[in-house]
């Protein structure tokens, strides 16, 4: 008779395999997407459980992993719930562009950088911590925010959170990593990064929507 303990240690390990292989699955899609011969591929996944963000590298038929976090941090998981505050789903993407464009991003970033992100500096380690354990929206941070101002201000701080920690993650590449190509994987839409902010880091780039199974391109010049 298997034992209750072993048997719940066979399905915790089934399931972490299970995204593991997820992150290398979409990995080789969003580079086999592409049109780049060679790139570093960065995943950012949503699993709290299992591997939250890995760093690949990719050349023709090729893939290695050069990093690996592992949950309960997931930046994956902390944006979608910041963005469950401020009342969006992933796929509410016209209420996100509007809010977004709508919000002020410095009003509410120094607050949102103090209560939820702990990062090693540029260059140093792509790991991002949170503060706050992630759970399906955290409806009870700022509840004093209740204006659509607020919430719109909220989206646009999120969104300028999330930026800075892609720019910790590819300080890091950059500095470890031998290709001037990027993929950027995820399940939710990272296109509106501005050209201005990737320039500094790699010539082209591409966005493999994990979700949508689309890939959309930002080629930087």
């Amino acid at each position: 008779m298997v034992h209750y303990r072993q048997l719940t240690e066979c399905v915790k390990s089934w399931i972490a395999g299970y995204f593991l292989s997820n992150h290398k699955k979409y990995a080789v899609e969003g580079f086999k997407a592409s049109s780049f011969y060679d790139a570093t591929v960065v995943c950012i996944g949503q699993e709290k459980d299992s591997e939250s963000l890995t760093i690949w590298q990719a050349s023709d038929d090729n893939l290695f992993k050069r990093f690996s976090q592992q949950g309960p941090h997931s930046i994956g998981l902390w944006y979608t719930s910041m963005l469950a505050r401020a009342g969006l789903t992933l796929d509410d993407t016209s209420w996100f562009e509007y809010m977004r464009s709508n919000g002020d991003p410095e009003r509410l970033f120094m607050d949102v950088i103090s209560d939820f992100i702990i990062t090693t500096g540029c260059g140093y380690d792509p790991t991002t911590q949170l503060r706050q354990e992630v759970n399906k929206g955290y409806f009870d941070w700022r509840s004093d925010l209740t204006s659509r101002q607020d919430l719109c201000d909220i989206v646009a701080a999120t969104q300028q959170v999330y930026v800075y920690v892609i720019h910790n993650i590819l300080c890091w590449t950059r500095m470890y990593m031998p290709s001037s190509n990027l993929v950027l994987v995820g399940s939710y839409d990272i296109d509106s990064l501005a050209h201005e902010d990737l320039q500094n880091f790699y010539q082209k780039v591409e966005h493999y929507n994990s979700l949508k199974s689309l890939t959309k391109t930002t080629k930087v010049l």
